[in-house]
C-alpha cells in the first residue's frame, strides 16, 4: 500500500529527531517530571518552537507523553534514554544515529556501486583506524557496545552451558562487559580479556570495580596478529560480523592455532534465516547486516554461512544454540586433520 511505503521513508526522520533528543539529553531533563517545551529550550539552549515540534513528533511516535498543560513527560519508551537507567541504550542511539553513522549511510550508494563502506568513502579512513585516532567516537562505540551486550547477557548465560569450563578468553572483548557478567555468575573461572591497546585501559578499571582483578586479566593486542594460547574456550561476542569473510578467516584461523585438541570456540552472534521474513527480528537482522557493509565492510550470516567460514579456518560448528534475544551461540572446535 502506498501509506507503507510512504510510512517507512518516514522512517528517516524520526530517527534523526530521536538522535536529537538524545543528544540534547531530553529524558534526562524529564527525570523529575513533565517540563513544558520552553523549560526544556532553556536547559538545552534551544529554540523553543522548533524543539517542541521535534518533541511533538516524538510523542506521536510514543517516544514522549504529553499532558493536558502541553507538558512533555517520559513513557516506558523513552526510560532506556536516560544515561543513568540501568537498561540505558542512550549510547546506543548516539552512536547509531550520530554524526559519522549519519554521513556513512549518506555514501550507501557509493558502497552499492563500488562495494566500499560508506564510512571510508565519508571519512576517508576505515571506521577502526578512525576509532583509534578519534578519542570521543572510540568511547562512545565502547560505551554503546557495553549496553548492546548487556542486553543479551542474561539470555545467553541462561542458554548455554558456561561452567565446563576454567579458563575463557574473550577476543575483542570492549571493556568487558560480558565477561564480568561471566566470571560474576561462575565464581572457579578465570578469563582473559584481550582488546586493542586503547580500550585496554578502561577494561581494567571495570574489571576492578567488580573486585575480580584476581580472576581476571587483561591483555592487549591484533586479532589479526595472534591470540593468547591455551584457553579451553574463546570467545567472540559480535565480532566476526564486523569483518568481510577474507578478515574473518584471519580471525578464526589465528583462534584454530591457540586452541587445544577439545577447546571450544563460540560465536556471540544474528544468525540471518534462510530466507527474508516480514517480522520485527529479522528485520533487526537485515538492518544489521546492511549497516556493517555500510560501516565496516561486514556482514551478518546464516548458519550455513557460518559453517563454511568455520571450515576454512579449521573448525568445525558443533551446535547453534539459540537464546530469547537476537543473538545465538554457536560452539565449534577444531577439525582433526
Amino acid at each position: 500500500m502506498r501509506s507503507d511505503l510512504l510510512h517507512l521513508a518516514g522512517g528517516f526522520h524520526v530517527a534523526r529527531a530521536l538522535y536529537v533528543a538524545a543528544k540534547l539529553g531530553v529524558a534526562d531533563l524529564l527525570a523529575d517530571g513533565p517540563k513544558s517545551s520552553a523549560e526544556l529550550a532553556t536547559a538545552t539552549g534551544t529554540h523553543r518552537a522548533s524543539l517542541e515540534r521535534v518533541l511533538r513528533l516524538l510523542t506521536c511516535a510514543g517516544v514522549f507523553s504529553q499532558d493536558d498543560e502541553r507538558r512533555f513527560g517520559l513513557t516506558p519508551t523513552s526510560m532506556p534514554l536516560q544515561s543513568n537507567a540501568a537498561d540505558s541504550l542512550r549510547d546506543v542511539i548516539l552512536f547509531q544515529l550520530g554524526e559519522e553513522a549519519h554521513r556513512a549511510w549518506g555514501e550507501l550508494m557509493q558502497s552499492v556501486r563500488t562495494g566500499a563502506t560508506g564510512f571510508e568513502q565519508a571519512f576517508g579512513a576505515g571506521v577502526w583506524e578512525y576509532r583509534a585516532h578519534h578519542a570521543h567516537y572510540g568511547e562512545l562505540f565502547d560505551r554503546a557496545m557495553s549496553a548492546v551486550a548487556a542486553t543479551h547477557i542474561e539470555a545467553v548465560l541462561a542458554a548455554y552451558p558456561f561452567a565446563a569450563f576454567r579458563r575463557v578468553v574473550d577476543l575483542g572483548g570492549g571493556i568487558g562487559t560480558f565477561l564480568i557478567a561471566l566470571l560474576s555468575a561462575h565464581h572457579a573461572m578465570h578469563g582473559v580479556l584481550f582488546d586493542l591497546p586503547h580500550v585496554a585501559a578502561s577494561a581494567r578499571q571495570q574489571i576492578a570495580n567488580a573486585g575480580l582483578a584476581r580472576r581476571c586479566e587483561v591483555q592487549t593486542g591484533d586479532l589479526f596478529a595472534g591470540v593468547p594460547p591455551g584457553a579451553d574456550a574463546y570467545l567472540l561476542s559480535r565480532v566476526i560480523h564486523d569483518w568481510d569473510d577474507t578478515r574473518a578467516r584471519a580471525i578464526l584461523q589465528n583462534c584454530r592455532r591457540a586452541m587445544p585438541q577439545g577447546g571450544k570456540l563460540l560465536l556471540l552472534e544474528r544468525v540471518l534465516p534462510g530466507a527474508p521474513a516480514r517480522s520485527p527480528a529479522a528485520r533487526a537482522h537485515l538492518v544489521s547486516d546492511l549497516n556493517m557493509m555500510v560501516m565496516n565492510g561486514g556482514r551478518e550470516r546464516s548458519e550455513e554461512e557460518y559453517r563454511t567460514l568455520l571450515a576454512a579456518s579449521g573448525l568445525g560448528l558443533v551446535r547453534v544454540t539459540p537464546t530469547t534475544t537476537e543473538v545465538s551461540v554457536l560452539e565449534a572446535e577444531p577439525l582433526q586433520g
